[in-house]
């Protein structure tokens, strides 16, 4: 611990390690025999790679990020929503599956 009560702990027993703030809203939680990382931050946690990056602002309640490409790959489904508003730009939208249903024929679909 430093003399401001920031800590480094490494644990053997619990073969872990943690870096954090003394009320404990900023920290690097490492579980090693769990395999998990968990960052914890008050406001806002930013990472970068060369031109990309990923912020995650607490206070603002986003998620952002940006690259020259972005992919999202779900095994099974995927379902993305917005409570108030979904946009979805491009230069050129591509759009494809099995069979691709208008709003109006998938409520008709559900409705029988």
């Amino acid at each position: 611990m430093t003399k401001k009560e920031q800590q480094i702990l490494i644990d053997d027993e619990k073969e872990s390690c943690s870096i954090g703030d003394k009320e404990g809203k900023n920290q690097i939680l490492m579980d090693f025999k769990g395999g998990e990382i968990t960052i914890k931050a008050e406001n806002k946690i930013s990472l970068s790679a060369g031109n990309v990056t990923a912020e995650l602002d607490g206070k603002g309640k986003s998620l952002n990020q940006k690259a020259d490409k972005i992919g999202i790959k779900a095994a099974n489904s995927m379902e993305l929503e917005g409570s108030s508003k979904a946009v979805l730009k491009g230069g050129m939208l591509q759009l494809s599956g099995i069979e691709i249903l208008t709003t109006e024929e998938w409520k008709k679909l559900i409705d029988s």
